[in-house]
């Protein structure tokens, strides 16, 4: 073998040793960039998959400030709806109070006019009553007697001049109740009107010792019964 060809096959050899190192490098190389390839790979499906939640976040996210804004809407809504009801329930009760001291006016002045009217009338009836017989005619004031109730009067007629010496009858007895106005009889005044009209009317004398004494005697004779059934 020559020189030449041992140069050649030397070189051939230095040549391939570099393609084997080149080669093993290659695929040294080729395998951390099939492995570095496959880990972006899963670095994308995760950010893939992030970016996923992000945007259901952001849809979850918006969807809860929508909430929020109608729930704000709706809660000034009602806050300018109370507001309003509350201005309309100062201005009703205001209305109400004005109305309420309108009438209170009316009706205690009202009150007042009636009370002076029947104070009027009370005053008018009780004058009547006590002028009355200085009013009526031929009759004589000094015959009647005031009761007030159940009827206003009793005139013994004569009896003043009886108890002057100058007549010794009294002609009639007369029961006299005063009215004004519209006003009526009573029930209890009616019934002693009838009974007068229809003649029940008597005359009784009663002596109180006597009827003490009655009294007294019932009284001992039932103490008396009374011992006796107890024994």
């Amino acid at each position: 073998m020559n020189t030449s060809t041992t140069f050649t096959l030397v070189a051939f050899l230095i040549m391939l040793y570099y393609l084997k190192s080149y080669y093993d490098k290659y695929i040294s190389t080729s395998a951390l960039v099939e492995s570095f390839l496959k880990e972006i790979d899963l670095l994308n499906k995760e950010l893939a998959n992030c970016t996923a939640k992000t945007t259901s976040f952001d849809l979850k996210l918006a969807t809860l400030e929508h909430q929020a804004n109608k729930h704000k809407i709706e809660a000034e809504t009602l806050r300018q709806e109370v507001v309003h009801q509350e201005e309309n329930f100062r201005l009703t009760k205001e209305v109400l109070e004005k109305d309420f001291s309108a009438r209170m006016k009316q009706e205690n002045k009202k009150a007042r006019d009636d009370s002076v009217a029947r104070s009027r009338a009370v005053l008018r009836g009780q004058a009547s009553e006590h002028l009355a017989p200085f009013v009526i005619k031929d009759t004589n004031p000094k015959d009647y007697r005031f009761m007030g109730n159940p009827i206003d009067y009793v005139c013994f007629e004569g009896l003043s001049n009886v108890l002057d010496g100058v007549s010794d009858e009294i002609t009639s007895v007369h029961f006299i109740d005063i009215k004004t106005g519209k006003s009526s009889l009573s029930k209890s005044q009616r019934r002693i009107r009838d009974a007068i009209n229809e003649s029940r009317v008597q005359f009784s004398v009663i002596n109180l010792d006597k009827e003490l004494e009655k009294q007294n005697d019932q009284i001992k004779k039932g103490s008396k019964i009374n011992d006796i059934a107890k024994s």
